[in-house]
C-alpha cells in the first residue's frame, strides 16, 4: 500500500509537516514530496525534494512525482494513495498524477484548518478525490455541509502527536516560584493573534502575579511583539519575555517540560499540534474559545481553562487562579493528558487512515474538468486588473508563496517590470523567481517603491499595517497599497 504525502510547508515547523512525518513513520511503503526546498540534492531515499521554482506549477510538480514513482520498485497491483494536504498546487498535482496512473490511484483530501480558503480548494478539486477527512469534528461537519455528495466518505482524522517517556511538566508546582507560561507557534497577528499576549502580560502585572513568559516561534509580527513586550517590561519590574526562535526535537520538548501553562490566543485553528504536544507533556492549557480544535477537544474546568475569544483579562485571571491553586493546575493537566493519549497517538492515526483507504476501494472519481476556476488564478487575475487602474512604476510584490510567484509571472508576461519582491519570512530571502530576488521588506523604504501589490489573502491586513508602520517610521511617502481582503477572495 504505497502512500504519498505532499508537503508544501516543508521548510517550517507546522502541523502539516508533523502529520506527513508521522505518515512516513507509520507506513512501510510511504513517501513524501517536499515542496519549496532550497536544496534538492540532500533528500533521503523516501523523499522527493523540489526547489521553489519547481514547486508552484502543478504540471511541473506532477511530472516530477510521476518520474520519481516510475523509478520505484512497487507491486503494480498495489493501489496508490495520495494525500495532497494543503494548497491548490498540491491538489492540482495530485489530480494529474491520479489521472495518469489511473483507477489504481486514489487521492484523499485532508482539511487541516477551519479556514474558508482550505474548504474552497477542496471544493474546487473534489471531483478528483476518493475520500475526505477533517482533523476536527467541526471541520468534518463543515465539509459535509459544503460537499453533500461525499456523504459517507468524510471521516474524522485526529492529528497525531508523539508522546515522550520523560516526566511531565509543571516544574513550579512545588514551592512559590513564578508560574511558567509558554506560547509555541507562528508569531503572526492574523490567525495566531499573538498581539494578545501583550494584553495578557499587562493584566497579569496589574494583578501582581509573579510569572515568566517563554515564546517559541517566528513570524511577521515577531519584531513588533518584541518591541511591545520590551516597552511593558521597561515600565514595570517584570524581566520581560524570553524569545527562543524556532525549536524542534529535544530543545522544544525541554521548553514544554519547563512550563506550567500553555497559552493559545488563536482566532481559528484546525487542531493545534503545539497544544496537543503541550498537553502530552503535562502542560495545563489556558486557551481562548475557538470552534475547531478547542471546543472539540477540551472542557473548561475539567481539562483546561477556556476563556472567551479575545478575552485577555479572562486569560490573565485564569493564570492568576492557577498560580494560587497549583494542585488544581496539575489536576487539569493530568486529565487533559489522558484524553490526548487515548485519541491522538500515531498508531491511532494509522488505523484511521487504513480505514479511510479501505473505503476508497471501488470509488472512481471523475476526471477534473479542464478550465476549472482555481483560487490562485482568481486572486492573480483580480490583482492584475486592480494594478491596471494606476501607475505601475516602482512596483513591489509582497509575498513569496504560490500567489506571489504566479502574480510575478502574470505581470512579467505582460511586460510589467518588478522593482522589488519581498516577504516577511526570512526563510524566503534569497530566493529567485523569474530573475527577481526576494528580499527583506525593509528594503522597500528606500523611496523607489511606488506601488505595493500584497500577494497574500490571509495576511493582507497585517501586511498593510506593517507597510504603513514601516514607511511612517522611515519618513518616506507611503506607496499605493493594493490588497485583496479576506472578503474578496471569491471570484
Amino acid at each position: 500500500m504505497p502512500v504519498l504525502s505532499l508537503n508544501s510547508e516543508s521548510r517550517r515547523v507546522s502541523g502539516v509537516r508533523t502529520f506527513c512525518e508521522v505518515v512516513v513513520r507509520q507506513f512501510s511503503s510511504s513517501y513524501m514530496v517536499c515542496l519549496n526546498m532550497t536544496r534538492a540534492d540532500l533528500s533521503p531515499p523516501n523523499e522527493l525534494w523540489l526547489r521553489p521554482e519547481c514547486s508552484y506549477e502543478a504540471e511541473v510538480v506532477a511530472a516530477a512525482i510521476l518520474a520519481w514513482i516510475g523509478k520505484m520498485e512497487c507491486d503494480d497491483g498495489d493501489p496508490w494513495f495520495i494525500l495532497p494536504n494543503v494548497g491548490e498546487t498540491c491538489y492540482a498535482a495530485a489530480a494529474i498524477v491520479r489521472e495518469r496512473i489511473g483507477s489504481n490511484c486514489h487521492v484523499v483530501g485532508i482539511c487541516h484548518s477551519d479556514l474558508d480558503r482550505q474548504y474552497e480548494v477542496i471544493e474546487a478539486w473534489s471531483s478528483s478525490l476518493s475520500a475526505l477527512a477533517g482533523v476536527s469534528p467541526s471541520i468534518v461537519k463543515k465539509l459535509s455541509s459544503r460537499l453533500p455528495d461525499f456523504c459517507g466518505r468524510i471521516r474524522l482524522l485526529d492529528c497525531p502527536v508523539r508522546f515522550s517517556s520523560k516526566p511531565c511538566g509543571n516544574s513550579s508546582l512545588v514551592g512559590d516560584g513564578p508560574i511558567e507560561l509558554l506560547y509555541v507557534g507562528r508569531l503572526e497577528k492574523t490567525q495566531k493573534r499573538v498581539d494578545r499576549l501583550v494584553g495578557v502580560v499587562q493584566a497579569l502585572l496589574r494583578k501582581g502575579v509573579s510569572f515568566r513568559l517563554s515564546i517559541v516561534g517566528e513570524g511577521s509580527f515577531e519584531s513588533a511583539l518584541r518591541e511591545k513586550l520590551r516597552e511593558v517590561a521597561d515600565r514595570s519590574s517584570w524581566d520581560g519575555a524570553c524569545f527562543y526562535g524556532v525549536l524542534e526535537g529535544d530543545e522544544l520538548e525541554a521548553r514544554f517540560l519547563a512550563a506550567d501553562v500553555f497559552l493559545l490566543t488563536s482566532e481559528y485553528e484546525g487542531t493545534p499540534i503545539a497544544l496537543l504536544e503541550a498537553i502530552s507533556l503535562g502542560v495545563c492549557p489556558v486557551v481562548m474559545q475557538i470552534e475547531s480544535g478547542v471546543s472539540d477537544l477540551l472542557v473548561s474546568g475539567e481539562t483546561a481553562v477556556i476563556v472567551d475569544q479575545g478575552d485577555v483579562e479572562g486569560m490573565a485571571a485564569a493564570v492568576q487562579n492557577l498560580d494560587a491553586e497549583r494542585d488544581r493546575l496539575k489536576e487539569l493537566s493530568d486529565c487533559a493528558r489522558s484524553i490526548v493519549a487515548e485519541r491522538f497517538s500515531e498508531t491511532s492515526c494509522r488505523r484511521k487512515l487504513e480505514e479511510i483507504f479501505s473505503g476508497c476501494v471501488g470509488v472512481r472519481p471523475s476526471v477534473p474538468e479542464e478550465g476549472r476556476s482555481k483560487t490562485h488564478s482568481g486572486w492573480v487575475e483580480a490583482m492584475f486588473q486592480r494594478l491596471q487602474e494606476g501607475p505601475k512604476a516602482g512596483l513591489a510584490v509582497y509575498g513569496a508563496g504560490v500567489y506571489g510567484r504566479k502574480l510575478i509571472d502574470r505581470l512579467m508576461d505582460e511586460g510589467v517590470g518588478i522593482a522589488m519582491w519581498v516577504d516577511s519570512d526570512s526563510i524566503n530571502w534569497g530566493l529567485r523567481h523569474r530573475g527577481v530576488l526576494c528580499v527583506n521588506p525593509e528594503r522597500m523604504a528606500d523611496g523607489k517603491v511606488g506601488t505595493i501589490a500584497v500577494a497574500s489573502v490571509a495576511f493582507a491586513e497585517e501586511i498593510a499595517s506593517y507597510v504603513e508602520k514601516l514607511f511612517g517610521e522611515s519618513g518616506v511617502q507611503l506607496p499605493r497599497i493594493i490588497a485583496l481582503r479576506e472578503k474578496s477572495r471569491r471570484f
